[in-house]
């Protein structure tokens, strides 16, 4: 199941089945010139180049992106394998790297390729990482299957052999705007929710709220807003390089961050997951969080410690995130998902428990329900859905299907059948679970309706959650 960083199901394919492909001509993007493959649908999202080819026909697709180049640890091999771990595996029930194979194009650029069935054979990537000095540069291909990125070789090989790379590259280069610099804290405002105190020190502010519960026991909530930082490719890579560089240097953590996502009134997106974990400096525990409000330019990070929950907690911190105003106003953030990144098998079951009885207590009869669906999202924009409910009495069954879209943050199903309405769902995350093991897709059914900022993904209290069929 795709849930993607780094990762070509970022792109919109629905929207290449409606608007005609640019013509191919000579681009440029990050270190690299290239021609896009004649036909081929270009876009643009943060931070990548997305081509797309769909075959209505046969029913088969192919996608190739373009990353933005990252710094080269000067072999070969192991730069095919961080960035089959950093883009496939990111986004995929993969397998470990493939052995890869040595290439060159027509112009003498030499890369790495490998390629596997992914998503549990659901699709097939291949992937292309080229030297460029102390960069590489890396293309995936996405496909429905071994075949379908056979029967469009041609038309790959064209564009491989039209990439001109520079000998070598710095960082200062990728991309324009992007390096990663900080800006002062003051650049941003938000309001300091009631009862919390404020304190600044060496470029950071820490809120804090102290409750006394008497007997020596105290519950220790507090927030560091650390420095604004430009982006640095997508949304999520950028929340996931925030992680590994601040909770990893902070926390004893194998959590793999979701992240869970909501809009804010301001505009900005909020990512954010954290989890119970141990502090490097005295292996104490706390529940550790990390915020990322985005506005498609700049990110500010936040740091969650907190010692103990209640209800006042989850109430300051949506206070505090509604306020975030970053400069200027929200840029052009990405949307908070993408059709292809929730594309899948799901399935979700629920049951309860429950007796009949009467005003005395007396038992009338059994009020158990079971409820199953399995919903299948497929990259194509169709979609197709089966559920069953199961009580003493009776048996419900429902079998639709029709087209998807996903506007932002909510996921739009239109049956086929005239007579049945739309429905609307709230995604509130997509991607591999905290354990990394699995993948589950989180639906909620208002814009309201989403976890508590408090709760991380392995406890997201709100909404029905799909596990990954394959």
């Amino acid at each position: 199941m795709p849930s993607i960083s780094r990762i070509v199901l970022r792109f919109a394919i629905l929207i290449a089945l409606t608007v005609a492909p640019v013509p191919a001509q000579t681009q440029s993007f990050d270190i690299a010139g290239f021609t896009p493959p004649q036909g081929w649908k270009v876009e643009w999202p943060q931070g990548k180049v997305a081509m797309t080819h769909i075959d209505q026909s046969a029913r088969t697709y192919c996608m190739l992106g373009l990353y933005a180049s990252t710094p080269s640890s000067g072999n070969p091999d192991s730069d095919f394998a961080r960035e089959w771990d950093q883009i496939v595996r990111n986004g995929f029930s993969a397998g470990a790297a493939p052995r890869p194979a040595s290439g060159r194009t027509r112009h003498g650029l030499s890369y790495r390729e490998g390629g596997a069935g992914v998503g549990k054979g659901a699709s097939y990537a291949h992937l292309i990482v080229f030297a460029a000095g102390n960069r590489s540069l890396t293309v995936l291909a996405l496909a429905t299957d071994r075949a379908a990125f056979g029967a469009r070789q041609a038309a790959i090989q064209g564009f491989l052999d039209s990439l001109r790379l520079p000998a070598a590259s710095s960082p200062g280069v990728i991309p324009p705007g992007r390096e990663g610099t900080r800006a002062p804290v003051s650049r941003f405002t938000y309001q300091i929710p009631a009862g919390w105190s404020r304190a600044e020190s060496g470029g950071t502010v820490t809120l804090a709220r102290v409750v006394d519960l008497g007997f020596g026991v105290k519950r220790d909530y507090r927030l560091v807003i650390l420095p604004l930082e430009r982006i640095a490719g997508t949304a999520l890579e950028t929340y996931h390089a925030l992680w590994r560089r601040v909770i990893g240097g902070i926390f004893l953590s194998r959590t793999h961050p979701l992240p869970l996502r909501v809009r804010l009134p301001g505009g900005a997106a909020l990512f954010y997951d954290g989890d119970s974990m141990r502090l490097r400096q005295n292996n104490s525990e706390v529940d550790g969080f990390l915020y990322a409000a985005l506005d498609g330019v700049m990110v500010a990070p936040v740091l969650g410690f907190f010692s103990g929950w209640d209800d006042e907690l989850d109430r300051a911190l949506r206070q505090f995130f509604h306020s975030f105003r970053l400069p200027g106003g929200p840029g052009q953030p990405e949307p908070l998902f993408s059709p292809l990144e929730i594309a899948g098998v799901w399935r979700s079951s629920s049951s309860t428990l429950a007796n009949w009885v009467d005003a005395f207590g007396n038992y009338r009869g059994d009020a158990s329900v079971a409820t199953g669906e399995t919903l299948t999202i497929r990259p194509d924009g169709f979609y197709e859905s089966q559920f069953a409910a199961i009580s003493s009495g009776s048996r419900l069954r429902q079998h639709d299907v029709g087209r998807f879209r996903v506007e932002d943050d909510v996921l739009v199903l239109s049956p086929n059948n005239p007579g049945q309405k739309q429905s609307r769902y709230r995604i509130t995350g997509a991607g591999r679970s905290a354990d990394g093991r699995g993948s589950f897709l989180l639906l909620g059914v208002t814009r309201d309706d989403f976890p508590f900022l408090s709760a991380g993904s392995k406890r997201p209290r709100a909404g029905d959650l799909y596990v990954s069929v394959r």
